[in-house]
């Protein structure tokens, strides 16, 4: 069961790619695989902290049936928190995180390859009533690792 809190806004800046639940679980390793690979943090100007973030957003719609979840296109944005996106090179992005209500769910510290299954889990939970703002995971400097979904207040 999920804990809740209530996020502060974050700009998070970082690599983009646009993809759906339907073909995720290959687009998204491999973009991971580019954000390590191209070495995107260190790029990332006006970092707060090293903190990872995934940030899912620009849903194409929100789901009405819970199969529609599977088919449901978005924008996956890989990178740091930062506190301006003013030197921000032209091959990153940026996106908000607004301020809202969160459902938390912890994933097995320093255990990213849970993440997969615990969306998976998140997707048929009937009772979370989602909002479809940005959701994001949140990668800790001490290993933790949270995925933060937005709900109704």
């Amino acid at each position: 069961m999920p804990t809740f809190t209530h996020n502060a806004p974050l700009t998070i800046a970082g690599l983009a790619l646009r993809t759906s639940n339907a073909t995720a679980f290959e687009d998204i390793p491999r973009h991971w695989g580019a954000f390590f690979a191209q070495q995107v943090l260190a790029h990332i100007p006006d970092k707060i902290s090293d903190e990872v973030y995934a940030v899912y957003t620009g849903f194409d719609r929100i789901p009405q049936t819970a199969d529609d979840i599977y088919r449901l296109g978005y924008t996956l944005v890989i990178g740091a928190a930062v506190s301006s996106t003013a030197h921000l090179p032209q091959t990153l992005t940026s996106t908000l995180i607004p301020a809202t209500r969160r459902a938390v769910f912890a994933v097995e510290p320093a255990q990213p390859e849970q993440v997969g299954a615990q969306w998976q889990k998140i997707w048929q939970m009937q009772d979370l009533q989602r909002v479809f703002a940005p959701d994001y995971e949140h990668y800790a400097s001490d290993g933790k690792i949270s995925i933060l979904v937005s709900v109704a207040a």
